[in-house]
């Protein structure tokens, strides 16, 4: 009994807290734009990095609405 109210209890926390998830970060939007064409990457080339620097690039990926898996 007492691993059953356990389990509940973990349960319900976990919910709780899918509540509060959401994405940290926002597309790119003003230098991307949307062409329809079935998954796209904006820039196409990122800048090179430089050792014990630190390195921040916006990347975007818009992926296609829908997708084949397997088939289905």
């Amino acid at each position: 009994m007492k691993n059953l109210v356990l389990q509940t209890c973990a349960v319900l926390i976990l919910c709780l807290f899918s509540y509060s998830v959401y994405a940290q970060c926002e597309p790119d939007t003003v230098n991307c734009k949307d062409v329809l064409m079935p998954g796209e990457i904006c820039p196409l080339i990122l800048p090179d990095g430089i050792v014990n620097e630190a390195y921040e690039e916006v990347f975007t990926v818009i992926p296609p609405d829908t997708a084949i898996f397997l088939g289905l």
